[in-house]
């Protein structure tokens, strides 16, 4: 499906396909979802030509609980924790693009990294009788029951972020952790040949994240699928980061102590990818090892784009942003319009070379597509 843009105002690539593929939803006979995964970028989105997918559409429509009632509606955002920067963005964001629907007042609350807070704050929105309810949690199993209490009260959840562990949640809006992590594979693999005359060879660190975390585990699965069919690609050091810069810092200085010949870094942290590459310049290791990430953000993409393919950091992600397909799915629920029971945010890969065109089309902290609202939501 080839999405039609008008010229007249500019926003994100992930409010247009997102909504777009919403509405197709309403347009289908019967209500049945419409699967719009292939998308083209546009002529100003050029810098990136091998990604196919932005965004899935489940088959199946949403199925949501209780009765809708006339606007205005009051809809709770509740976050497991705001203590890292691309949580806070997060947090930020959602608060942002609410501000586009007028008939919508939207309250947050922060769980502080405490999963009995998370749950509290799920059921205080019930109790206040708040319309939809909007989850973003860091362990999928830990709001479930909230989540079920909230869905017998009447009142639909949409699960942000994280998958949620019961089949009640009305809606899930998430990232492909696991082909991010086939895509930040192939990019480091693509640079090893660049770098070795077309072989595929190096030693790898890893500066992982926290065991058992969704991101980690998905991640790591995707990676390393990728990196096992390259055999002379060995990770050689595997150590947690903490998604933390610090950690992160000391885990690379430790890893490169042990194993001073690594070609290259794959770190998971949306934010801690120049923390690494000002650790590689003190060491003297910026040109001969080289990092690979994900999270587009803005301050990665800069340095991408100083750097060049002689740079530390050679691949990344635009931005995942679920917040703007969430607020905007909740607007359509509470009219009473037809939503995919699941939306897909694809996350486009990011090479110096594709930098300056993405960094020139963004102005805030994370990088996402630049494009335009559909005609039917301007």
């Amino acid at each position: 499906m080839l999405l039609r843009m008008d010229t007249r105002s500019r926003k994100r690539l992930v409010v247009s396909v997102a909504l777009l593929g919403v509405l197709a939803l309403s347009a289908c006979a019967g209500g049945s979802a419409s699967k719009t995964g292939k998308e083209a970028f546009g002529s100003d989105n050029s810098a990136v030509k091998t990604v196919d997918d932005v965004y899935e559409f489940s088959d199946a429509v949403a199925t949501i609980p209780g009765k809708r009632t006339d606007g205005p509606w009051k809809v709770e955002f509740t976050q497991y924790w705001t203590g890292l920067p691309v949580l806070q963005h997060y947090y930020d964001q959602i608060k942002e693009d609410a501000k586009q629907f007028s008939d919508i007042t939207l309250s947050t609350s922060d769980g502080g990294n405490d999963p009995s807070k998370l749950v509290s704050n799920i059921d205080s929105a019930v109790a206040r009788q708040v319309d939809l309810i909007i989850v973003a949690a860091g362990d999928g199993t830990v709001p479930a029951k909230a989540v079920e209490r909230a869905v017998k009260a009447g009142i639909p959840v949409i699960a942000m972020q994280k998958r949620i562990a019961t089949g009640d949640v009305s809606m899930t809006v998430v990232g492909d952790d696991l082909d991010q992590g086939k895509q930040q594979a192939t990019g480091l693999v693509n640079t090893l040949k660049e770098r070795n005359g077309g072989e595929a060879k190096g030693q790898v660190i890893i500066v992982n994240g926290p065991p058992g975390a969704s991101l980690t585990v998905q991640q790591n699965k995707g990676f390393k699928e990728v990196i096992s069919k390259s055999p002379d690609v060995k990770i050689v050091c595997d150590q947690n980061g903490q998604f933390k810069s610090d950690t992160a810092v000391t885990v690379t200085e430790n890893c490169l102590q042990a194993n001073a010949d690594a070609d290259a870094i794959w770190y998971l942290g949306a934010s801690i990818g120049p923390a690494l590459q000002t650790t590689l310049k003190r060491l003297g290791n910026s040109e001969s090892v080289f990092l690979v990430g994900g999270g587009g953000n803005t301050e990665t993409l800069k340095l991408m784009e100083q750097g060049g393919t002689a740079g530390s950091i050679q691949y990344d992600q635009i931005f995942c942003d679920c917040a703007l397909p969430a607020i905007a799915a909740a607007h359509r629920i509470l009219n009473g319009e037809d939503v995919p029971k699941e939306v897909i945010v694809k996350s486009p890969g990011v090479t110096p070379k594709s930098a300056s065109e993405l960094l020139s089309k963004n102005s805030g902290p994370y990088v996402t597509w630049p494009t335009l609202l559909p005609e039917p939501w301007q």
